[in-house]
């Protein structure tokens, strides 16, 4: 009797990239293991590999349901109907719920691409909402991340432009869902690996590569000329942009200590990582009086920049730190680890 051929969640479940995509959405993300999730889908390669990675991830839990597929379809090329289909077969393979929407984008203030992304974003938070997910999950790599950050060099951004596409944002003011980009320290070429290895279809979308575009020429171009040189350039961009984001957080953390004495807040926290969140919990402390050790600090920011919410305290020096569901406080003596 011939045994059946393991289904495309089984094969992706054990693949490197999934481990990978699970920690930086429980981690940099902020998605809580087992909460639902919409991701967006297009139907190109990097959207159809987090669609499947995500579901792996969700059915560890055995949360069946947890993951929603989103495909917003722009009317804008005679083939796209083909890619809504693509990505409603690829949900059904998954045995994912598939949500369509579609918007209808036109040239108007900064032009038609604008329009596109404004009526997209608005699309998914609506399709997130209505599915009940707290996560919006986007397929953005660190190809992406280095396209976005020579654009911006090239438009003269300065600063601020070098902290691009971060790896979780509110999806709206006071909407409850987050965007959260759990593929950004992968490059492009190992999430097509990914897809030839366990076996993943995916559709092209031959705008993607029009050289008449700033993006189109930069992937065509200059990105491949770069990567001859330098194999890892994108992921040493999307570093950079980490530090450039991470230090333009730091620096407006840092003024507020100085002239408030505020404690930084574990959002903040969490999005300049555990080397910044410690010299920027050490600043906090001392502007308030308190030395502690460089090994009080770190336990301190470990416990900051994860994810349990349950109040917690740690020694900091002779006095002691708590760890509050979104803030730190100073409390009294220090009391035993």
């Amino acid at each position: 009797m011939r045994t059946p051929a393991p289904s495309l969640a089984s094969r992706i479940r054990r693949h490197a990239l999934v481990a990978e995509i699970g920690r930086q959405l429980a981690g940099r993300c902020r998605w809580t293991p087992g909460s639902p999730i919409a991701v967006g889908c297009s139907g190109g390669v990097d959207s159809c590999v987090l669609l499947a990675a995500c579901t792996a991830i969700a059915r560890r839990r055995s949360s069946r349901g947890a993951v929603t597929a989103v495909h917003v379809h722009h009317h804008l090329r005679a083939d796209a109907d083909v890619d809504a289909e693509h990505v409603a077969m690829l949900a059904r393979e998954l045995d994912v719920p598939h949500v369509r929407r579609d918007v209808h984008p036109v040239r108007r203030g900064r032009g038609l691409a604008d329009d596109a992304r404004g009526l997209r974003h608005a699309a998914l938070l609506d399709a997130a909402r209505e599915a009940g997910a707290t996560h919006i999950a986007l397929a953005h790599h660190a190809d992406d991340r280095l396209e976005t950050l020579l654009m911006h060099l090239g438009r003269g951004t300065g600063l601020r432009g070098l902290g691009s596409i971060p790896w979780s944002r509110p999806a709206a003011r006071g909407s409850g869902v987050r965007i959260a980009r759990p593929m950004l320290a992968l490059t492009r070429q190992e999430i097509v690996a990914c897809a030839r290895e366990v076996g993943i279809a995916w559709r092209d979308d031959p705008g993607n590569a029009d050289p008449s575009t700033a993006r189109g020429m930069l992937r065509t171009q200059v990105i491949p000329a770069l990567r001859m040189r330098w194999p890892s350039v994108a992921l040493h961009a999307s570093s950079a942009s980490d530090g450039a984001r991470a230090g333009l957080l730091a620096g407006h953390a840092w003024s507020r200590a100085r002239t408030a004495c505020a404690a930084p807040g574990r959002t903040l926290l969490r999005a300049t990582g555990p080397d910044l969140a410690c010299l920027l919990i050490d600043s906090w402390l001392r502007a308030h009086g308190v030395k502690a050790t460089w090994s009080q600090v770190t336990r301190i920011a470990r416990a900051a920049i994860s994810s349990e919410r349950e109040p917690r305290t740690y020694p900091a020096g002779c006095r002691c730190v708590l760890v509050r569901s979104r803030a730190l406080s100073i409390g009294g003596s220090a009391s035993a680890p």
